[in-house]
């Protein structure tokens, strides 16, 4: 069985991001003085959702990674997804992070991770076809 060698670099940075954002929302909640749920609070909500939404995306994206490193695909392919991906979440993140962020850094972060997220399904579908 082949070992990997650069799936583990993004699984890494993007856990690191997902503590960042789980530490947003521990501080947001005691600065809202809210221990469960929301407390119908905007910005503990907005911390919990932009921590979601990392975690939502990142299990398909870095397992997909995972499969694609395990069946063969080029290193120099692997960190182009990787790399990309890792800068749609830093896009989203920021652009979820204030109101006052622009939108389209959030837009964009969905976006790029979406066509990643599905390009990498698609290779591993095909690649396991062919």
């Amino acid at each position: 069985m082949p070992s990997l060698t650069i799936a583990p670099i993004y699984v890494g940075l993007v856990s690191l991001l997902f503590l960042g954002l789980s530490v947003r929302v521990m501080l947001a909640r005691r600065s809202q003085k809210v221990s469960i749920g929301t407390g119908d609070n905007a910005l503990v909500e907005r911390a919990m959702r932009l921590q979601a939404n990392c975690l939502e995306y990142s299990a398909f994206a870095l397992l997909l990674l995972v499969v694609l490193e395990l069946q063969g695909t080029p290193a120099s392919v692997l960190h182009i997804f990787g790399a990309a991906f890792i800068l749609a979440r830093l896009s989203h993140a920021y652009g979820m992070h204030s109101v006052e962020a622009p939108g389209i850094y959030r837009v964009a972060g969905v976006g790029v991770s979406v066509t990643l997220i599905g390009l990498m399904a698609l290779g591993s579908v095909l690649h396991a076809l062919f």
